[in-house]
């Protein structure tokens, strides 16, 4: 896998992460009952929770990408 592969997707998953956000915003500004409390509280708030703890392992990832491929150019 490149690591640009790598840096996009972590950026696209970022960018829909925030896209979501802002979307869920805009419906609970009208959406206000139970289900809508249970369908933030059991589903969006774990997507978020789960893609805020991926990134930091994504960037990782990249960085270990770059240094064996400038290590493997050396070569």
């Amino acid at each position: 896998m490149q690591v640009g592969n790598l840096q996009g997707g972590g950026g696209k998953l970022q960018t829909s992460l925030e896209s979501l956000q802002e979307s869920w915003g805009r419906v609970s500004d009208v959406w206000r009952d139970e289900q809508s409390r249970r369908f933030e509280e059991e589903h969006l708030r774990h997507v978020a929770e789960d893609v805020q703890a991926v990134l930091p392992a994504v960037s990782h990832m990249i960085q270990v990408l770059q240094l064996a491929n400038r290590e493997l150019s050396d070569v």
